[in-house]
Protein backbone atom coordinates (compact mmCIF):
# COMPACT_ATOMS: atom_id res chain seq x y z
CA UNK A 1 0.00 0.00 0.00
CA UNK A 2 2.89 2.34 0.73
CA UNK A 3 4.22 1.78 -2.79
CA UNK A 4 0.93 2.94 -4.31
CA UNK A 5 0.93 6.12 -2.19
CA UNK A 6 4.54 6.81 -3.09
CA UNK A 7 3.80 6.29 -6.78
CA UNK A 8 0.79 8.63 -6.64
CA UNK A 9 2.86 11.36 -4.92
CA UNK A 10 5.63 11.04 -7.54
CA UNK A 11 3.08 11.36 -10.37
CA UNK A 12 1.50 14.39 -8.68
CA UNK A 13 4.89 16.12 -8.40
CA UNK A 14 5.49 15.94 -12.16
CA UNK A 15 2.08 16.26 -13.87
CA UNK A 16 3.49 17.21 -17.30
CA UNK A 17 5.70 14.12 -17.41
CA UNK A 18 2.84 11.97 -16.17
CA UNK A 19 0.49 13.27 -18.88
CA UNK A 20 3.19 12.83 -21.55
CA UNK A 21 3.82 9.24 -20.51
CA UNK A 22 0.09 8.46 -20.35
CA UNK A 23 -0.38 10.02 -23.82
CA UNK A 24 2.49 8.00 -25.29
CA UNK A 25 1.08 4.82 -23.78
CA UNK A 26 -2.35 5.61 -25.24
CA UNK A 27 -0.89 6.23 -28.72
CA UNK A 28 1.20 3.06 -28.53
CA UNK A 29 -1.70 0.90 -27.41
CA UNK A 30 -4.00 2.43 -30.03
CA UNK A 31 -1.48 1.89 -32.81
CA UNK A 32 -0.84 -1.69 -31.77
CA UNK A 33 -4.57 -2.42 -31.62
CA UNK A 34 -5.13 -0.90 -35.05
CA UNK A 35 -2.25 -2.82 -36.63
CA UNK A 36 -3.41 -6.11 -35.15
CA UNK A 37 -6.99 -5.47 -36.30
CA UNK A 38 -5.77 -4.85 -39.87
CA UNK A 39 -3.51 -7.91 -39.77
CA UNK A 40 -6.38 -10.04 -38.48
CA UNK A 41 -8.89 -8.73 -41.04
CA UNK A 42 -6.56 -9.03 -44.03
CA UNK A 43 -4.36 -12.05 -43.40
CA UNK A 44 -5.90 -14.22 -40.71
CA UNK A 45 -9.56 -14.48 -41.72
CA UNK A 46 -10.60 -17.21 -44.15
CA UNK A 47 -11.48 -16.24 -47.70
CA UNK A 48 -15.16 -15.42 -48.27
CA UNK A 49 -15.78 -18.43 -50.53
CA UNK A 50 -17.75 -21.61 -49.90
CA UNK A 51 -14.87 -24.08 -50.35
CA UNK A 52 -11.49 -22.30 -50.08
CA UNK A 53 -9.65 -25.64 -50.18
CA UNK A 54 -10.81 -26.01 -53.79
CA UNK A 55 -9.23 -22.76 -55.03
CA UNK A 56 -6.48 -23.22 -57.60
CA UNK A 57 -3.95 -20.60 -58.63
CA UNK A 58 -2.39 -21.20 -62.02
CA UNK A 59 1.18 -19.97 -62.37
CA UNK A 60 3.85 -20.15 -65.00
CA UNK A 61 7.55 -20.55 -64.37
CA UNK A 62 9.97 -18.56 -66.44
CA UNK A 63 13.69 -19.08 -66.26
CA UNK A 64 14.61 -15.41 -65.96
CA UNK A 65 11.47 -14.04 -64.31
CA UNK A 66 10.67 -16.82 -61.84
CA UNK A 67 7.15 -17.88 -60.95
CA UNK A 68 4.36 -15.53 -61.96
CA UNK A 69 0.59 -15.64 -62.24
CA UNK A 70 0.55 -12.96 -64.94
CA UNK A 71 -0.95 -14.21 -68.20
CA UNK A 72 -2.20 -12.50 -71.32
CA UNK A 73 -5.92 -11.72 -71.06
CA UNK A 74 -6.59 -14.02 -74.00
CA UNK A 75 -5.33 -16.99 -71.94
CA UNK A 76 -7.83 -16.09 -69.23
CA UNK A 77 -10.63 -15.95 -71.80
CA UNK A 78 -9.72 -19.41 -73.11
CA UNK A 79 -9.68 -20.85 -69.58
CA UNK A 80 -12.96 -19.15 -68.71
CA UNK A 81 -14.71 -20.34 -71.86
CA UNK A 82 -13.29 -23.85 -72.27
CA UNK A 83 -12.04 -25.22 -68.94
CA UNK A 84 -14.27 -28.03 -67.74
CA UNK A 85 -12.37 -28.80 -64.53
CA UNK A 86 -13.26 -25.49 -62.85
CA UNK A 87 -16.62 -24.26 -61.59
CA UNK A 88 -15.57 -20.69 -62.40
CA UNK A 89 -12.44 -18.79 -63.34
CA UNK A 90 -11.32 -15.34 -62.27
CA UNK A 91 -8.29 -13.25 -63.14
CA UNK A 92 -6.07 -10.98 -61.10
CA UNK A 93 -3.77 -8.20 -62.14
CA UNK A 94 -1.02 -6.06 -60.74
CA UNK A 95 -2.16 -2.82 -59.14
CA UNK A 96 -0.11 -0.65 -61.48
CA UNK A 97 -2.00 -1.64 -64.64
CA UNK A 98 -4.31 0.84 -66.35
CA UNK A 99 -7.76 -0.36 -67.41
CA UNK A 100 -10.35 1.37 -69.52
CA UNK A 101 -13.89 0.07 -69.44
CA UNK A 102 -16.50 0.49 -72.13
CA UNK A 103 -19.93 0.76 -70.57
CA UNK A 104 -23.06 -0.14 -72.51
CA UNK A 105 -25.86 2.41 -72.29
CA UNK A 106 -28.48 -0.34 -72.30
CA UNK A 107 -28.45 -2.96 -69.53
CA UNK A 108 -28.32 -6.53 -70.68
CA UNK A 109 -30.37 -9.31 -69.17
CA UNK A 110 -28.54 -12.06 -67.36
CA UNK A 111 -25.89 -9.96 -65.60
CA UNK A 112 -22.30 -11.16 -65.35
CA UNK A 113 -21.19 -14.30 -67.08
CA UNK A 114 -20.33 -17.00 -64.63
CA UNK A 115 -18.74 -20.05 -66.20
Amino acid sequence: MNDIRLGARMLAKTPLSSLTIAGLLAVGIGTTTTMFSLFDAILMRPLPVNHPEELVRIVQRRVRLGTTSAFPYRWYEVLRDHATSFASVFAETATDMDFRFAVSRRPTSGGWRNH
